[in-house]
């Protein structure tokens, strides 16, 4: 069961479902392919993936591998769209709890701090590092 950043918005609009998606799609579709994620439309909805390149990343082209979910939008009632999204966090768990252990197991060679001591270093990266991404997310995610 994957771990995901969901969220919805409203928007009140005098066009139809068809008419609002004709519009936004394409918006968010090249928004996507900004990123290097590949898109795929299956009606109101876009499935999108991040494109890992080969090679080393670092800094912010590293948490980019964290970008796969959909975005979908269903009318509610006549003058209402709700847009909904999800944001898979599973990469992200997998770098956070990567980088937690490169953290403790530093700590725990190169300074020579006590086991306890580099387990509780290497959780702690881990809760950091998580916590960093998700409010990355969040912040960068949103439809305002």
């Amino acid at each position: 069961m994957p771990l995901k950043y969901k969220g919805t918005k409203i928007i009140y609009t005098r066009l139809s479902l068809d008419e609002y998606s004709n519009l936004l799609i394409p918006i968010l579709k090249r928004a996507l392919n900004d990123i290097n994620a590949r898109t795929e439309i299956v009606g109101s909805k876009i499935i999108f993936n991040r494109i890992i390149d080969s090679g080393k990343k670092t800094g912010y082209e590293g948490f980019k591998i964290i970008r796969a979910g959909e975005i979908n939008l269903t009318q509610i009632e006549e003058n209402k769209i709700r847009i909904a999204w999800e944001v898979n966090l599973n990469t992200l768990i997998f770098l956070s709890v990567l980088l937690g252990f490169i953290a403790g197991l530093y700590f725990k060679t190169i300074n020579n701090v006590r086991l306890d001591s580099a387990i509780i270093i290497g959780f702690s990266a881990w809760v950091i590092f998580f916590l960093f991404g998700y409010y990355w997310i969040r912040k960068n995610f949103r439809f305002n």
